[in-house]
């Protein structure tokens, strides 16, 4: 594949949309955001806008950040990203401090869950954590 000269622009390249379309699956979702905002060319904005770029770009990120399950086609582009790139933020702004907890053991109505406690945690006073307690 060689890269096109652009007549019109002599010391601009023309880089084929296949290329533009590989390199952006490999990019960070935010980096992705940023490079259709520079506004370097037409084709750079609306390719950040294709959907195959935004699943492709899912799939490979869904190992590294807490995203909800997918890609699924029911989920819009526009979901894809805001996903990825929200995700992005959060573990980026994630404490690396130890995660204080706060841990009661809840007895629960018997036609609820008879017999057994229930432990509950609430995490950095957001997140509801709740098991079973074993006895043994």
């Amino acid at each position: 594949m060689d890269l096109i000269l652009d007549e019109a622009h002599p010391r601009q390249v023309t880089i084929p949309l296949e290329v533009i379309c590989h390199i952006l699956c490999f990019m960070s979702p935010r980096d992705i955001v940023r490079a259709r905002r520079l506004g370097v060319s037409k084709q750079l904005h609306d390719v950040t806008y294709d959907s195959e770029i935004w699943k492709t770009v899912y799939a490979n990120w869904s190992t590294r950040l807490p995203l909800p399950p997918g890609p699924f086609p029911s989920q819009s582009t526009q979901f894809l990203e805001h996903a990825l790139v929200q995700s992005e933020r959060l573990a980026q702004t994630w404490t690396s401090q130890p995660v204080k907890t706060i841990s009661r053991v809840l007895p629960l109505e018997p036609d609820i869950l008879p017999q057994d406690p229930v432990l509950w945690t609430v995490i950095r006073g957001r997140w509801l954590y709740l098991a079973r307690k074993d006895e043994n």
